[in-house]
This record gives C-alpha cells, sequence and structure tokens, in this order.
C-alpha cells in the first residue's frame, strides 16, 4: 500500500540539504590525510557522518518552516500513516481479529497510532500480518522512523513497539500479539496554513480544500470597493460572479413609478416593481426591508459542479469512475458495500451532501464579511439550489 506524502514534498526537498552534502562539506574543509585516516583504517569518520545527519534534520525542519510560514507555500495538516505488523508466539488462543481502531504507540515519545483496517489471526496464525496505522493528530513528530541496519548488520527496531489498546474479537481473545513496526511512517504534516489563517482569524471551513483556503485568507488587503468584492469572489471561485447593488435601479424601483423608459445609461424598468413577476428572469424585484434598503449588495451564484458530494443518487448514469469526476473534484459512486480501501471514487452515504461546495459558499460568505464597508450587508444568493440552507447568510433564489 502506497502511503501519504505531505503535499509540499517537492518543496521541502528542494531547500533540504542531505548528509551527503554536508559529508561533502567536510571533505572540502578537512585535510585529506586527516580524513582518509578516518575512512580508513578508522574509526571515526561515523562521528562525522552523525554530525553530517544530523545537520541535515536541521536543515529539513528549517526547509518546514520556511515553506510553511508563507500563505503560497504553506499546507495544511496530515495525518503520518505506517506499515506495521502483528504477531504472536503461538496459536494456543486460536483465530483472533484485531481491530480497526486498535491504538499501537512509540514507548519512546508516546506518539499513538490507530488502525485503519481489522488484521485477522486465523486459527493457526502466528504472524507476521500486516496492517496500516494512522496518526492520531496531524503533525510531522508522528514520521517515525522505521527498521535500521547498522553498519555492523544490527537491526535496530522501529519506533511503534507497543499496543496502547487492544481491540480484538474475540474481546481480549490473545493477549499475546504484539506489534513492531516494518517501514519508516510518512506524510505527517503541520496544520501550517491553517495557522496563518487563525493569525488573521479566518478558520478554515469543515471541507475546505487548500486551494480555496489559501486564496481566501490572502484576499483580505484588497477591501471595501465594488472591484475588491469582484477580485476576492473571482479569486476564491475561479470565475466571476454577478454582484448586485440594491440601490441600484436594475434592482428594484418604487410603487406607482413613472411609466416612461429612460435612455442608457439609465437602468429605470417601468414594469419593475410586480409581485411574483413571472417574467422576471434576473435576481431582481426584491422587497427591501430594513437589513437591506439603506446599503447592501448579493453575490449571485450557481450551483457548482460537485466537489467532494458524498451523497448517493440512485439510478446515476455514470458507469466508470472517471464519470464522476467534474471540472472542481466529483460526487460519490452509489455501489454498495464498496470496500475501505477503494480510490478510484469517492464512497457515498445516505444523507450525504458535498461539505466542498458548502464550505466554498460559506467561506464566500464569509471573505464578504472581511471586506465590505462598515454598515454596508453582504450576502450570498444561489440560484435554484435548496441543498445548501445550512450555510451562514446563503439563501436560495428563485
Amino acid at each position: 500500500m502506497a502511503l501519504p506524502v505531505e503535499t509540499n514534498a517537492a518543496q521541502v526537498a528542494a531547500e533540504t540539504n542531505s548528509q551527503a552534502y554536508y559529508l561533502d562539506l567536510l571533505s572540502r574543509l578537512l585535510p585529506g590525510s586527516y580524513l582518509s585516516a578516518l575512512i580508513t583504517p578508522g574509526p571515526g569518520y561515523e562521528l562525522l557522518q552523525a554530525f553530517a545527519a544530523l545537520a541535515a534534520r536541521a536543515s529539513l525542519a528549517t526547509a518546514r518552516c520556511d515553506i510553511g510560514s508563507l500563505i503560497r507555500t504553506a499546507a495544511g495538516g496530515q495525518k503520518a500513516q505506517a506499515l506495521v505488523a502483528f504477531s504472536r508466539p503461538d496459536a494456543s488462543h486460536g483465530a483472533v481479529t484485531v481491530l480497526a481502531g486498535t491504538i499501537v504507540t512509540t514507548s519512546n515519545g508516546d506518539r499513538r497510532f490507530a488502525l485503519l483496517r481489522d488484521v485477522v489471526f486465523g486459527a493457526s496464525d502466528t504472524g507476521p500480518i500486516a496492517g496500516t496505522v494512522e496518526a492520531i493528530l496531524p503533525g510531522y513528530e508522528w514520521n517515525v522512523p522505521g527498521p535500521k541496519l547498522t553498519a555492523t548488520g544490527e537491526v535496530l527496531p522501529g519506533d511503534i513497539d507497543t499496543i496502547e489498546l487492544p481491540l480484538q474479537s474475540p474481546p481480549f481473545g490473545d493477549p499475546t500479539i504484539v506489534v513492531e513496526q516494518t517501514a519508516d511512517s510518512q506524510g505527517g504534516m503541520a496544520q501550517q496554513l491553517d495557522g496563518l489563517g487563525r493569525d488573521r482569524d479566518l478558520d478554515r471551513s469543515p471541507g475546505e480544500t487548500d486551494a480555496h483556503y489559501r486564496s481566501r485568507i490572502s484576499t483580505l488587503p484588497d477591501t471595501v470597493s465594488p472591484g475588491a468584492i469582484l477580485r476576492a469572489a473571482t479569486a476564491l471561485l475561479g470565475f466571476t460572479p454577478t454582484m448586485v447593488e440594491t440601490w441600484d435601479a436594475a434592482y428594484q424601483t418604487c410603487w406607482d413609478g413613472p411609466s416612461t423608459t429612460f435612455p442608457p445609461p439609465s437602468h429605470y424598468n417601468p414594469n419593475l416593481f410586480a409581485f411574483d413577476d413571472a417574467r422576471t428572469t434576473t435576481f431582481s424585484d426584491r422587497w427591501l426591508d430594513e437589513v437591506d434598503y439603506r446599503g447592501a449588495f448579493f453575490i449571485i451564484l450557481p450551483a457548482l459542479p460537485a466537489i467532494r458530494d458524498v451523497g448517493m443518487a440512485y439510478d446515476d448514469t455514470a458507469e466508470t469512475p472517471a464519470a464522476l469526476l467534474t471540472t472542481l473534484g466529483g460526487r460519490a459512486t452509489n455501489a454498495y458495500d464498496v470496500p475501505f480501501d477503494y480510490s478510484a471514487a469517492r464512497m457515498g452515504g445516505y444523507d450525504g451532501f458535498d461539505p466542498g461546495a458548502a464550505s466554498l459558499y460559506s467561506g464566500l460568505w464569509a471573505v464578504l464579511q472581511k471586506i465590505r464597508a462598515a454598515g454596508v450587508t453582504a450576502g450570498v444568493e444561489l440560484l435554484n439550489d435548496h441543498s445548501q440552507n445550512d450555510v451562514p447568510g446563503l439563501s436560495d433564489w428563485p
């Protein structure tokens, strides 16, 4: 199974100096006669290798800090995953299953991981049987080392070596089962982008992608003006939406207004003020109240293609995973009993919805509240889609 890697791994690698880099540096700084004696016959060179390894680790930490300090390169948190193996000294306890959710940890530092899928011991199995565990929290500190081979041929065990919370079927079926790490854990990453957002009092919305969140927290200096509003919305959405200001005569006129049609640039429409007018095809002709009669504007959005839709549709016409994809993401498959580790398509569920679209809509609303002028009401209107009524500030029209 391929383990995850941090989303900005290539940037970090480009900024990091390796152990070989520092060993090469030492070879240029130290006299050749001195260095060659440390290597052959030795000993002594292993100490320089250790120093170089320490310098490489410090370089990695510096690169992560550097990249994570900038909104354009920082990324959200990820939980590390690791490959482990469960085994037991004998099969005297018979068949037993180590259940998903079992907590394993490192005796050095107590960094805890949860088992992702059941590990099954048959009646005669002793193991080792492979499993995948995931850190309980995002962060670099869960990238713990697996087994290492020393220069003398000695194998140093990995850090994950203890079962902290054994969940078994039958309960406590075999207390002799132990765990060992078989490869380095990978992919753990701190929530650096989220930290930059919190510095600006903008928390990430549930389900919001790094790209949308990055765009939202980096658009704030451009504020107040209609142009700034549209630039912020365009940067977040990827397209320029329609903006309606309630003072505009194209939005609403008045009772018993003149029947005259005025030439441009006037937007006056003598037939606009009519209740429930079926001829209206634009966002207009709405009754003004104490909220929006003085100063308000609305961003008008279409129903977006699926981003991370986890709902299921009966009689879905998609016949392949590719058919579920959209320009922004994709919707879920409606197939029953999809395996837990199925990655070709998103798994669906009853009463599911699109958290990606919901976070995008609510994220836009939050941006508007930050950059609008004081005393002006800012709203988001979604055309012909009644699936997002739980989004703050969002209403449906018509």
